[in-house]
């Protein structure tokens, strides 16, 4: 194993506060839905709308009701990979193929593929004091293919959940439930089961730095007094919203650990999607929210600017990006894998293995690469 910290030393020592890398507005270019078995359905099915009560600061949530008949998400979710966002661009690979003929072409307009999840996790590597991450990468004619990897420390948290805490971990679906509706001339429905397999997600476009992103993510609702066509809607222009719900804090100590922990993944996470709104609802500990609160995503830093910088955020995933890059540059096999680990135990550290050929931890599946090869558009 290779260890690759001379370029983040470097950035860490002479890292400017103030400074905010250039990065683009990201603008949605589809959208697709996963339902409740987790199968891609090229439509807006899953779409949801917003639909608060009248009165946001006295309400009376049970985020328990129904909760024995929750679907949960199947643990095979983790080996689902790249897998929806690469159906995605197998189906409208026309429109995502680069017109640039000059000596770097990439077959489609992005340098770096993935989901946004592993975006925000990068992100926030910074201020991250628990959870590492791997982050296997592949580049295949010309694009960078970068895919999250479940650690043995997440495994184990996993294996030590208790009922308790998955339990708690199903309130945000609840909650969602509850101020989120299917058509936005109806009322939520909380009688149905929470199948939480179900999504919507968009596809976007950004560059950082003169990086392409090209990413999915998934998307709670929208701002809507009328059932969208998105056939003639742009989604562009409608606005965009996050929905989270979490324990009320009691004491000093757990309103600053929401500050300095909570904060800075909710701002990288809506900042990657372009949402300017986040709606949380505040349970007890029984589990009723009793009032919702409207967060302005733009006031997240100013609350918080004692424990985290939204620069340092995005500086640090342009450095990390430019570093997979760079290390990346001379090969083009789609099975051959780059496998990057961090550990907050060492920030100034990334480590890195190179797994040649067809190994275990090839992510892109045949039918991907077969069709990134044929100039046909069929479907998957």
């Amino acid at each position: 194993m290779a260890n690759y910290d001379t370029h983040l030393s470097a950035w860490y020592n002479n890292y400017i506060p103030g400074r905010f890398p250039i990065i683009r507005k990201p603008h949605i270019i589809g959208y697709f839905s996963l339902n409740g078995e987790r199968e891609y359905i090229p439509s807006a099915e899953n779409l949801k709308y917003l639909k608060l009560p009248k009165d946001i600061n006295n309400v009376n949530f049970d985020l328990n009701h129904g909760y024995e008949n929750v679907i949960p998400k199947p643990a095979s979710t983790s080996d689902e990979g790249l897998k929806h966002l690469l159906e995605f661009i197998i189906q409208n690979k026309q429109k995502l193929i680069t017109r640039n003929d000059g000596p770097d072409k990439r077959y489609l307009e992005a340098d770096f593929i993935c989901y946004r999840g592993l975006l925000r996790l990068v992100m926030c590597s910074p201020f991250e004091r628990r959870d590492d991450w791997c982050i296997l990468a592949t580049r295949y004619k010309g694009n960078i293919y970068l895919c999250q990897r479940e650690t043995e420390m997440k495994k184990m948290q996993k294996l030590n959940e208790t009922e308790q805490w998955k339990r708690i971990g199903s309130y945000g679906f609840k909650f969602e439930q509850y101020i989120l509706a299917d058509d936005p001339e109806h009322e939520p429905d909380i009688s149905a089961p929470v199948n939480e397999s179900e999504e919507f997600n968009c596809v976007l476009r950004t560059r950082l730095e003169g990086l392409d992103l090209l990413y999915g993510a998934e998307m709670d609702g929208i701002v809507s007094n009328e059932k969208c066509d998105l056939t003639s809607v742009d989604l562009n222009t409608l606005e965009h919203v996050e929905v989270k719900v979490r324990r009320k804090e009691t004491t000093y100590r757990q309103g600053q650990n929401f500050l300095k922990f909570n904060l800075v993944k909710w701002w990288c996470q809506s900042f990657l999607v372009g949402i300017q709104r986040i709606y949380m609802g505040l349970r007890n500990d029984e589990g009723i929210v009793k009032e919702i609160q409207v967060l302005d995503v733009s006031s997240l830093p100013k609350m918080a600017k004692e424990y985290w910088s939204p620069a340092v955020c995005v500086d640090f995933l342009n450095e990390f990006l430019n570093m997979v890059k760079k290390t990346l540059r001379n090969t083009n096999c789609p099975y051959s894998v780059f496998e990057f680990y961090w550990n907050p135990a060492n920030q100034k550290s990334i480590t890195y293995r190179y797994h040649e050929g067809n190994n275990d931890l090839s992510f892109l599946p045949d039918w991907y690469i077969e069709g990134v090869s044929n100039k046909s558009t069929n479907s998957v």
